[in-house]
């Protein structure tokens, strides 16, 4: 049982740090152009508020 629970726990964490990295807000320019491709006006946004 204790095995059990200790793989179960070991797959949460795994699978916890592989995605949460995408939920992530935008850190530089680079960013937003990539997440926010083909739309110039949320691109601009996203780096307005990496501005400020």
């Amino acid at each position: 049982m204790k095995m059990k629970l200790f793989a179960t726990t070991l797959v949460f964490v795994l699978a916890s740090t592989i995605t949460l990295p995408v939920f992530a807000a935008p850190q530089t320019p680079a960013d937003c152009q990539r997440i926010y491709s083909g739309n110039d006006e949320a691109i601009r946004a996203c780096i307005d508020r990496l501005s400020q």
